[in-house]
């Protein structure tokens, strides 16, 4: 378990002096040790706290550092009314789900609170407890993309020209298909670009070569195929850059960042990885957002 004896660490001594002469016997002196609980924390909130626009089948979860025991509350309300539903806890006991047995109602502030929240080690977390809102069903628009006419607070990295792959790891919350990918191009960012769909375990599921760009500005390319993605699933939107200059703004996913449908997480996001055949971007430092974005359709609502 956790506790360790190094080699020839045994000690004697006669008497009832404390014991200082070395051996690599045994004497069989032992101990019961009770390890302290590892502490008990929220990883991520479905959608995230402060999130709007969200489509009334939005997935609603919250994923913990550990599991889980029984005895657990969800409490989901729209103003003073409860909303009925099912909680159900995954089964490594981290990722808590609340399924509403009715959509969610539209232009709907929604509040969540999770209580009784004990892992199974035995240490407590306070209750938890966001808000988020629901599209106006008369005018939810089908399309989304994370970034919209956002631009980055530097257009060209020039200081760094080396090939390189770049992205942003997001998850939608409702099931719905990737149309196009896009990219903030600034000036210096020059030379085919490709954009990618990668899933969490690596795989590229579709890719499109960039055509027809203006020097700067955001650039877009349709994919051949949509890309149908899954509600609550993970995925990486990236694009090559074969001489670097990227765009970028250090320090942008300090905070989860959400718009529609579609969530980034705080933490180890925008992404990238070196290479000159580009790949899966993996690597994060300070939280930079490379501006890397898609086009996510989804049925409108009625």
């Amino acid at each position: 378990g956790p506790l360790h004896v190094s080699a020839g660490s045994a000690v004697y001594a006669y008497g009832s002096n404390y014991p200082v002469h070395g051996s690599s016997a045994s004497y069989l002196v032992d101990v019961m040790f009770q390890a302290a609980a590892a502490p008990l924390t929220v990883i991520s909130r479905t959608p995230v706290s402060g999130a709007s626009d969200q489509s009334v089948s939005a997935a609603v979860k919250a994923t913990f550092s550990t599991s889980l025991a029984s005895g657990y509350t969800v409490v989901v309300k729209n103003g003073a009314t409860v909303l009925a539903g099912t909680a159900v806890l995954s089964t490594d006991g981290k990722t808590l789900t609340f399924t509403p047995a009715a959509p969610l109602p539209a232009g709907a502030t929604i509040s969540v609170v999770l209580g009784q929240l004990i892992s199974t080690q035995g240490a407590t977390l306070a209750d938890v407890s966001w808000q988020f809102s629901t599209a106006d069903g008369s005018a939810t628009p089908s399309n989304y993309s994370m970034f919209g006419a956002l631009v980055p607070d530097t257009a060209s990295n020039t200081d760094d020209s080396a090939a390189i792959e770049l992205g942003v790891a997001f998850t939608p919350s409702v099931a719905g298909s990737v149309t196009a990918i896009r990219f903030f191009k600034g000036a210096g960012n020059t030379g085919a670009h490709t954009g990618s769909i990668w899933n969490a375990a690596g795989v590229r599921l579709a890719t499109v070569a960039f055509t027809g760009e203006t020097a700067s500005g955001w650039q877009s390319a349709t994919l051949t195929t949509p890309l149908q993605l899954t509600a609550g699933t993970t995925y990486t939107v990236s694009y090559f850059a074969p001489n670097g200059n990227y765009s970028s703004t250090s320090a942008f996913f300090a905070t989860p960042f959400s718009h529609g449908p579609l969530s980034v997480d705080a933490g180890s996001n925008g992404r990238y990885f070196y290479g000159s055949s580009g790949g899966m971007p993996s690597n994060s430092w300070n939280a930079t957002n490379y501006f890397v974005d898609l086009v996510f359709t989804v049925p409108t609502t009625p």
